[in-house]
């Protein structure tokens, strides 16, 4: 049995990968927000869509009909942190 040595993302960093996810389909498809959220939550629903990590990174990945992972969002830890806990208002450096 092995044991999970990496923190796991709390709500706000879970919540921003998923924001983001939903922002980069929008941008490929041109479709809503609100149409590829409702998409995704299908996906969700039947185990397509999961959130990796380990000690340095994080991943959204949706799985395809073969069984297939791809990789819609990857952030790095300390980013996804410092992004999902800043105070509202402050600005985002780019």
């Amino acid at each position: 049995m092995s044991t999970d040595v990496h923190p796991p993302l709390d709500d706000r960093e879970r919540s921003l990968m998923c924001w983001l996810a939903i922002r980069t389909i929008c941008a490929q498809t041109g479709e809503g927000e609100q149409a590829i959220a409702d998409v995704l939550d299908e996906f969700a629903a039947d185990g397509l869509v999961a959130i990796y990590r380990n000690g340095t990174d994080a991943y959204l990945c949706v799985r395809d009909g073969e069984g297939e992972d791809h990789v819609i969002v990857h952030c790095e830890r300390d980013w996804l942190s410092w992004m999902a806990h800043r105070p509202t208002g402050a600005p985002a450096m780019n």
